[in-house]
């Protein structure tokens, strides 16, 4: 389990600069919905992973490329509406602040799904 998140972190780091640049190519919504598609993908593929190959592919390979995708668009997004540097500060607080919450309950409530379920 850990080699996948490792893999995902790696895939994901790799590929964020990249990511910013396709960004910069294709335009920020396109990126966006292209990075939720891919994400999409490979969280469902995570999901029904009987093995760690197909774990790895869905959740590590997958996701890794979604979230770099996903990234940049967000933060440009962001700058947009708020011109001011307090208001554009909260929204950066607020989004990092629910990334911060999502990423702590997100395995605790999929462990509880999973336990629940099996």
């Amino acid at each position: 389990m850990q080699i996948a998140i490792t893999i995902f972190l790696l895939v994901m780091a790799a590929l964020m600069i990249p990511g910013g640049k396709l960004t910069d190519r294709y335009g920020r919504k396109r990126c966006f919905l292209a990075g939720l598609a891919v994400y999409g993908v490979g969280a469902l593929l995570s999901a029904i992973a009987p093995g760690l190959g197909i774990l790895i592919l869905g959740n590590s390979i997958l996701e890794g490329v979604g979230t770099a995708l996903l990234i940049p668009p967000v933060y440009i997004l962001t700058t947009l509406p708020y011109t001011e540097v307090t208001s554009r500060a909260r929204a950066f607080g607020t989004i990092m602040a629910l990334g911060g919450i999502g990423a702590a309950a997100g395995p605790l409530i999929g462990g509880l799904i999973t336990s629940a379920i099996s």
